[in-house]
């Protein structure tokens, strides 16, 4: 019996080697379905969105205080006049430019920022150096009546007059009426000086009453042509209103005054009389009766 030996070959054994080798790396190389899963689901999450930062919502606007030490002073905002300067004011927010003007000051011009924060502003002006005077509009209840001041004499007391800045004495004489004497103070406020003239009695003796300072207002007769246009016979028309009786009672400028306590009222005179018998009496009252430049009629009541 013969025997044949069995070669192996190298090769072919070095070859499964090699296979199994390969097997093993890919094995352990290749993630696992479960791992693979997780970091697919891990990709496909979104980050977190970040909240945003909120800050308060501005107002379209607000009403604004402004005030300043002149209170006659003209206020301009971003170029548009607002009239005088102190009160409330709506503005937009934002950036502004204020501007004051003031005849006998420096003008002030600066940029604000309105917002809920800041709302109220204040200012000052500082008056012009070196001014010497101003312009004060006078007038007369006497058209004709002269002007004095400080002992010079300026013609008619009607017009327009350059003052130095200072005080005055004012004098007007009229015939007929007894003479106005008055210290007055001049400086960039005095804008106007409205003087009324008392007539005299027959006798010379002046009138007691003081219309202005009793009722707060300046009166003239009415003329020819305003008593034929209104039909009336005569009548005081009040050519100012101040501070007094005759804005309490709201009595307007340019009111005519035709009867007092039903009492005609032709003349100054006639309401001199009918004011000293009132406020004398025990119900010390002017009934007023009377027109308005347009013929319209009015009444008021005025408490002395």
């Amino acid at each position: 019996m013969a025997f044949f030996p069995i070669m192996l070959s190298a090769q072919g054994a070095g070859g499964q080697v090699r296979r199994s080798v390969k097997k093993q790396q890919t094995a352990v190389d290749k993630p696992s379905k479960k791992k693979q899963n997780a970091s697919k689901k891990q990709s496909q999450e979104k980050p977190a969105k970040e909240e945003p930062v909120t800050t308060p919502v501005e107002a379209a606007g607000y009403d604004v205080t402004i005030s300043c030490n002149v209170p006659s002073a003209t206020l301009y905002i971003d170029g548009t006049s607002y009239g005088i300067v102190d009160g409330k004011r709506f503005i937009k927010t934002g950036l502004h430019t204020i501007k004051l003007v003031q005849e006998g000051y420096e003008d002030l011009e600066q940029i604000i920022s309105v917002s809920q924060s800041s709302r109220v502003f204040s200012f000052q002006m500082v008056e012009k150096k070196g001014i010497t005077g101003c312009n004060v509009t006078i007038s007369c209840n006497e058209p004709t009546a002269n002007l004095y001041i400080d002992g010079i004499y300026y013609g008619n007391a009607t017009g327009i007059r350059f003052l130095q800045i200072g005080k005055h004495n004012v004098k007007v004489t009229s015939e007929g009426c007894e003479d106005y004497i008055k210290d007055i103070t001049v400086n960039a406020d005095l804008k106007e000086l409205f003087i009324e003239l008392v007539k005299t009695h027959a006798n010379n003796k002046a009138q007691s009453v003081n219309l202005e300072e009793m009722l707060g207002g300046g009166f003239a007769e009415t003329t020819e042509t305003q008593r034929k246009q209104l039909g009336i016979d005569g009548g005081i028309q009040i050519l100012k209103v101040y501070k007094g009786r005759l804005k309490y009672a709201g009595v307007p400028r340019g009111f005519i005054v035709l009867t007092v306590n039903n009492l005609a009222i032709m003349t100054i005179n006639d309401l001199q009389d009918v004011v000293k018998g009132a406020s004398a009496s025990k119900e010390p009252i002017l009934y007023i009766q009377g027109v308005y430049p347009t013929g319209k009629k009015g009444y008021f009541a005025v408490n002395l």
